[in-house]
């Protein structure tokens, strides 16, 4: 079972009023600013080599962000749009303990298949507007990849369990593609947890 935090960091080409998308009418968007999210989940581990070890499990996870918006119907009517997307996330990485002992220093690489369950949309401003739905272009092809890297820190209870700590970057190259912009989204996370381990090897 792990918890974890993650700030995220992102990119956007702006756009007002492009014909054919579905956005509110008469919105001039300024700059995309990251968010703090969080996500829940399980960990698995295999010792697949001395102090070797491939991981894998399943987590829920929320990846969101604001965009500033100003009204161009209504003189310095302003604010924000955040939007939070939910993925189940299906994680795969190999993890090398750089000491053997109670306490371990590690490092982690892998990739996640994230397959998109929802968005909740809150449009910040009077009157202030919140829903949970699909977003239209996420919801036709649910699946993403993300790739991740990280450190951090085992403590080893017994053979077949650990507390850890770890720091982890994890991009998302293709979150969200629509057809005048294209979001590039990173996060930077802090997680904890106990991970159960099968010792395949000696």
């Amino acid at each position: 079972m792990d918890i974890g935090v993650h700030k995220s960091a992102i990119t956007e080409q702006s756009f007002i009023d492009y014909p054919g998308v579905s956005v509110p009418m008469g919105l001039a968007w300024g700059p995309v600013q990251g968010k703090m999210n969080y996500g829940v989940g399980t960990q698995l581990g295999v010792m697949i080599f001395k102090r070797m070890y491939l991981e894998t499990g399943v987590g829920w996870n929320q990846i969101g962000y604001k965009e500033t918006f100003e009204d161009l119907r209504n003189a310095n009517r302003k604010g924000h749009k955040s939007s939070d997307h939910r993925y189940i996330d299906i994680p795969l990485s190999l993890r090398y303990e750089l000491s053997p002992g109670k306490f371990s220093f590690y490092g982690h690489v892998g990739a996640s298949a994230l397959y998109y369950l929802n968005t909740k949309t809150t449009w910040q401003r009077v009157p202030m507007v919140a829903n949970v739905g699909q977003d239209v272009y996420l919801e036709r092809n649910r699946w993403r990849i993300a790739i991740h890297v990280g450190i951090g820190l085992n403590y080893t209870i017994s053979p077949a369990f650990q507390l850890f700590a770890q720091h982890t970057i994890q991009y998302l190259p293709d979150i969200e593609f629509r057809p005048v912009f294209e979001h590039q989204l990173k996060t930077f996370g802090v997680e904890v947890g106990c991970r159960k381990i099968i010792k395949s090897v000696d």
